[in-house]
């Protein structure tokens, strides 16, 4: 294998699809923005957008590759490309999925979600695995156990201080740590 870097997000990915509680995710799009029903056209546009080419930007439009999606917008998590910072998303009252920027969308937390966090803060004596990280410079999140959790989320008396794109930092009983995926907190 040329990229040993692609393994761990094949894994996640993998690791994701199994995740009941993931596929549940509700999210809200942050402002005014575009998608696409093709992942590809979202790759294509993000590249238009850091060359700043308005030429090609408008030809994506004009060509119906991409469209408006407003801000406020209330979206269900279908599938992510994580390594390209996109996310597929249906939208309330919607049948068909499209694509948008992940950093364009806040996640709401539902209230089984925070049900089961504050749960796990009551049994300190629970461990829980790090079984993977989404990283968005952004909202990065982390899945701890079953639960998805961000930066300020405590789980088992641990501050979850920053998520980095291979490991977190915490805060325990005043001591700092560096936990990894397959560590248990």
């Amino acid at each position: 294998m040329k990229n040993n870097k692609q393994l761990p997000l094949l894994i996640l990915a993998l690791l994701l699809s199994t995740i009941p509680a993931f596929g549940q995710s509700a999210y809200i799009v942050d402002k005014d923005t575009f998608g696409s029903f093709n992942k590809e056209y979202m790759e294509r546009l993000d590249n238009v957008l850091r060359t700043d080419d308005e030429v090609a930007f408008k030809m994506l439009i004009v060509e119906g590759k991409i469209f408006p999606v407003k801000k406020g917008t209330k979206v269900f998590f279908e599938d992510s490309a994580v390594w390209s910072g996109c996310m597929k998303v249906r939208p309330q009252g919607g049948t068909e999925g499209f694509w948008v920027f992940l950093s364009d969308l806040t996640e709401i937390k539902s209230r089984t979600n925070k049900a089961q966090k504050e749960k796990a803060n009551e049994e300190d004596s629970i461990v829980h695995e790090i079984k993977g990280i989404i990283f968005d410079k952004t909202h990065p999140v982390a899945i701890i156990g079953d639960m998805t959790v961000s930066p300020g989320d405590i789980v088992n008396g641990a501050k979850i201080l920053k998520i980095l794109p291979d490991s977190m930092i915490i805060e325990q009983a005043g001591k700092t740590r560096t936990l990894k995926i397959g560590d248990y907190l």
